[in-house]
């Protein structure tokens, strides 16, 4: 069957590589928004916990935010990595 001039890949077409559909977008803004809001009432949760559930809920969230371990080849040279945390309770503005 003949290809009527619609579908299939054309140059250019379509979503540039690595840019974020706008519904996925807005559900971000919309999660982001929604824990910017209830901050302090996150904060309070988290402090009315036992430590144990504490490092358990943070540890979940860690993988979101900090980079995840990578192997790397160090010719038996010692690497020093520092890992820069922000101040205590602060939350980066999003855009």
């Amino acid at each position: 069957m003949a290809n009527k001039g619609w579908g299939g890949k054309r140059a250019g077409s379509g979503r540039p590589k690595g840019t974020t559909d706008k519904r996925i977008k807005l559900v971000r803004e919309f999660f982001v928004d929604l824990l910017h809001d209830r901050k302090q009432q996150i904060l309070d949760d988290l402090d009315s916990l036992e430590p144990k559930d504490r490092l358990i809920i943070l540890e979940k969230f860690a993988k979101y935010v900090l980079p995840q371990k990578m192997e790397m080849e160090t010719n038996g040279e010692p690497v020093q990595f520092v890992l820069q945390l922000p101040e205590k309770h602060e939350m980066p503005e999003v855009e």
